[in-house]
């Protein structure tokens, strides 16, 4: 008997039982879990209660309100992620939407964009505006005024403006003008080579300041405006002022204003009284020993 049962438990190997574990079950249900909540996100992300769809603009003058409003739209189409709108009021970034949009409209000087829920924008602006026209000299062929001897100033008519844009007081271009000619606002004009964009700073405000100055002097001290300051690379330690007097002043960068046109007040009201409408420059760059030119004429010192 003994061998007999042994030889059954030879034949008949008791099998194993199979471990059973949740592993699957926890892993369907996860992913079950995962895709509802996915499904749940995408559901309320796009619920048209809190799409932004209602949009306030003010401040706007001349800015077209439609191309805003175009711009806007446009910036807030498509999606985040491939599922969240971008018009989605809770992953709406306003700080980000008025950067594009100063982006966009470099004619826009400050910006303040507001989320008001669940849909409403409100977007308040305010525009630059005109200081001075910036003309680009492509081609300038006046002569270097070398000092000590001074020599003719450069010839405006000689250069080729290819390029004029609007300027505000923060020395930032943004707008390129339909016509400059008879325009009401001073130029500065400057055969240096620019690389710039609509939106960037192109003047400096030591430049600005130095216009805005002399322009107020001239006109309280002389009763003669400013038509144009000349930056030139010939001159890069003067100005070149046009006068609306119809002459031209060749002053220091550094030297002080109020010193200069003392000395070119004095000038016009003795030795000039009776020329004034035939000089052609006057140069103030060395102190009391002031050269000018009439029309025509040879240069003289005064």
């Amino acid at each position: 008997m003994k061998g007999i049962r042994f030889q059954s438990r030879m034949l008949y190997k008791r099998r194993r039982r199979f471990n059973f574990t949740p592993y699957l079950f926890i892993f369907l249900m996860v992913g079950i879990c995962i895709a509802a909540l996915l499904s749940g996100l995408w559901y309320f992300a796009n619920l048209r209660y809190w799409q932004v769809s209602r949009i306030s603009i003010m401040g706007n003058e001349t800015i077209d309100k439609d191309s805003l409003n175009r711009t806007i739209e446009e910036l807030l189409s498509g999606r985040f992620l491939f599922f969240v709108p971008r018009s989605q009021y809770f992953f709406l970034s306003a700080s980000s939407l008025g950067g594009a949009l100063k982006g966009r409209f470099p004619k826009i000087r400050n910006i303040s964009v507001t989320k008001t829920f669940p849909d409403s924008l409100d977007v308040r602006l305010q525009e630059r505006e005109i200081f001075i026209v910036y003309c680009f000299m492509a081609e300038h062929s006046s002569p270097v005024l070398s000092q000590p001897t001074p020599s003719a100033p450069p010839s405006l008519n000689g250069g080729q403006t290819s390029d004029c844009f609007y300027v505000d007081r923060d020395g930032v271009v943004f707008e390129t003008p339909v016509t400059i000619a008879g325009s009401a606002f001073p130029m500065i004009l400057d055969d240096e080579t620019k690389d710039f964009s609509p939106g960037a700073s192109i003047v400096s405000g030591e430049v600005l300041l130095f216009l805005e100055r002399a322009r107020v002097l001239l006109k309280d001290k002389l009763q003669v405006g400013l038509r144009s300051l000349t930056l030139s690379k010939d001159i890069p330690k003067d100005y070149l002022i046009e006068t609306g007097g119809g002459y031209y002043l060749i002053v220091s960068r550094d030297q002080d204003q109020s010193g200069w046109l003392s000395s070119l007040k004095t000038l016009l009201e003795t030795r000039l009284k009776d020329k004034v409408s035939e000089v052609d420059y006057i140069d103030l760059r060395f102190g009391s020993k002031i050269f000018y030119k009439l029309k025509g004429g040879a240069q003289k010192s005064g």
